[in-house]
């Protein structure tokens, strides 16, 4: 419970430690190799329940605090805020196609989002591949996420 009022500090390292706590429970159904006993049910569903009504203003605050983060496996906290949004989608949703489509935003928050959108599967990102680059508010972000490595750095 301290973990989801911890979201919101201004201290981001506190927050980011709230995100990796909250996800470690509410994930541990995505990343445990046993998640079908009744103590880890338990355990999932009450973190479940604390992060079904997270607010927009906190989905953005996770999108935020993820900003130059990792999101390769269950240490990545890009993977951890996933976990987190999982539980209130359909808030997350509205808010994350409202950040990757926010010009005035860094290229790395849309893209995140966009990953985000995508329940951090680069397959199903790629299988949305014409979907992306025809649309006018989302293509210049799939375009950057996609380009050769060496034309990013320019």
């Amino acid at each position: 419970m301290f973990a989801r009022k911890f979201l919101m500090d201004e201290n981001k390292e506190t927050a980011k430690d709230a995100i990796f706590a909250l996800a470690f429970a509410v994930g541990r159904i995505r990343w445990s190799f046993n998640p079908n006993n009744k103590e880890e049910r338990q355990i999932v569903k009450f973190a479940c329940d604390l992060c079904r009504n997270i607010s927009e203003a906190e989905v953005r605050r996770l999108v935020e605090l993820i900003d130059g983060e990792h999101f390769s496996g269950p240490q990545g906290l890009g993977e951890r805020c996933f976990d987190v949004l999982s539980c209130c989608f359909d808030t997350a949703q509205r808010v994350l196609e409202t950040i990757a489509s926010d010009k005035s935003l860094t290229m790395e928050r849309r893209s995140n989002a966009l990953y985000l959108l995508n329940e951090c599967d680069d397959e199903k990102l790629e299988e949305n591949h014409e979907y992306y680059r025809n649309d006018s508010q989302l293509g210049d972000v799939y375009d950057w996420m996609f380009q050769p490595a060496d034309e990013s750095k320019q």
